[in-house]
C-alpha cells in the first residue's frame, strides 16, 4: 500500500521553495551520496498513511533552478530512519 504525499505546508506563498525562510517548509535534497540522497522536510494531508508501506512523495508546485533541491519525487518507506508521523 502506497500513501501520496503531495501537500507542502508552503510557507510565504509569495516565495519559491528555495526563497522560504525555514526551508523546510518543501521537502528538500539536504545531502547526495553514493547510495542515494538524504531528504528532509515536511508534507501534510497523507490520509491513510499509518496503514501504508510507504510514502510517495512528489511536489506540489513548478521548480525553477534555484530549487532544483526541491524538485525531488521518490517513495519511502514509512518505518524509515527520521520518518515522523
Amino acid at each position: 500500500m502506497v500513501v501520496g504525499a503531495m501537500t507542502d505546508p508552503k510557507g510565504d506563498r509569495s516565495k519559491s521553495p528555495a526563497e522560504q525562510a525555514d526551508p523546510d517548509q518543501y521537502v528538500h535534497v539536504v545531502d547526495r551520496q553514493p547510495d542515494g540522497v538524504v531528504i528532509r522536510g515536511a508534507k501534510l494531508h497523507m490520509t491513510g498513511a499509518v496503514n501504508s508501506h510507504e510514502i510517495l512523495v512528489m511536489p506540489t508546485t513548478a521548480m525553477d533552478k534555484r530549487s532544483k533541491d526541491y524538485a525531488i519525487v521518490c517513495a519511502i518507506p514509512i518505518d524509515a530512519s527520521g520518518v515522523t508521523m
